[in-house]
């Protein structure tokens, strides 16, 4: 098998490490602000908070049960300043080529700690997020041959130079993401390592009604109470790379249907599909992995993700050129880590 083929494997392997530590999984109005707890107040679970204006600086509050009587449910997130979300997250990814007679499988598994913090809750019910990898560690096979790549952020011995690169991002803000309280994305700001803090550091995008759901890492949930059954979509668009060197969006929808609520846990089935017609088996190479399905676990009262597992699994054929052949699977589990703060977190 050439060495240009296998260069190729690795760098699908790595760029969906690098696409996974660059940003986190993803749109609708988004309902007012929850209200703040004022100092002192007695702990109490998160309620997902219906707030309406009523005059300048006044506002009225509504609890949204997690089970109302007329068999409707609001899944929205609840945002509180200072409030800490820690997530761990398990990636495995298998890929196997053929070439001819030659084929080879590559394996590739990820371990991430990250977290976001509540920099700011805004009056429309939107809220910026301070985006932060907290520990990463990685593992790259071929074959039946050692190990050709390990990389693992917490230890010095297992940080190859030409990986070294990847430190830069752990520990260290990456971006302040502004959201929608229906985990709709509303803008970037991009955090440069190397400049302070001081806001010269920073640059703002903001993003349009199909910006890149891969920038996010929030299910988009609906603007209105559903019931048991009843689905919603997230539609996306990303760009792929044509042959001569050109580039073509691409138009994709998740899907999201309300499968069960057990007590204040909805569970949540997501099916991810191509819209855009493609006839070509290297832009189908491209989005071999981006097909995904899967489910989510949301605390309804929380307003917060507890678990989502999503997976694909796919074959394209002659990818490359007559006579080859790709196969992918792919895997991930994220779940909610129990240090997670339930209250606001003090000020750094």
């Amino acid at each position: 098998m050439s060495f240009p083929y296998r260069r190729w494997r690795l760098a699908i392997a790595l760029g969906s490490v690098v696409t996974g530590l660059a940003a986190w999984a993803q749109e609708k109005e988004p309902p007012p602000a929850p209200v703040p707890i004022p100092a002192g107040a007695p702990a109490s679970p998160a309620v997902p908070i219906r707030v309406e204006p009523v005059s300048p600086g006044g506002v009225v509050t509504t609890p949204v049960p997690s089970a109302p009587h007329d068999g409707l449910y609001r899944l929205a997130y609840t945002f509180r300043e200072g409030e800490i979300v820690r997530y761990d997250v398990l990636s495995e990814q298998e890929i196997l080529s053929r070439e001819s007679e030659v084929e080879e499988t590559a394996r590739n598994k990820t371990e991430t700690k990250k977290h976001y913090r509540v920099v700011r809750v805004h009056p429309d019910g939107s809220a910026d997020l301070e985006i932060v990898i907290d520990w990463f560690r990685m593992s790259i096979a071929f074959g039946d041959d050692p190990l050709e790549a390990k990389f693992d952020s917490g230890d010095p011995e297992l940080q190859p130079k030409k990986m070294q690169h990847m430190l830069k991002v752990i520990g260290k803000p990456q971006a302040v993401m502004r959201f929608a309280a229906t985990g709709k994305l509303i803008s970037v700001d991009k955090i440069d390592a190397d400049l302070k803090s001081n806001g010269s550091g920073q640059h703002s995008q903001t993003l349009g009604a199909s910006g890149d759901s891969l920038q996010t890492f929030l299910m988009i949930v609906p603007d209105r109470r559903i019931k048991v059954g009843e689905s919603w979509s997230d539609p996306f668009e990303l760009r792929v790379q044509l042959e001569d060197g050109l580039t073509m969006p691409v138009k994709l929808r998740r899907t999201y249907t309300l499968e069960s609520v057990n007590g204040s846990v909805a569970t949540v089935a997501m099916k991810t599909t191509v819209l855009t017609a493609i006839n070509s088996p290297r832009i189908e190479a491209q989005l071999i992995q981006r097909v995904t399905s899967g489910k989510i676990e949301f605390d309804l009262d929380r307003g917060v993700i507890l678990k989502r597992s999503v997976s694909c699994r796919k074959q394209v054929i002659e990818p490359f050129g007559p006579k080859t052949l790709l196969h992918a699977k792919w895997s991930l589990v994220e779940s909610l880590a129990p240090e997670t703060t339930a209250q606001a977190a003090p000020s750094k």
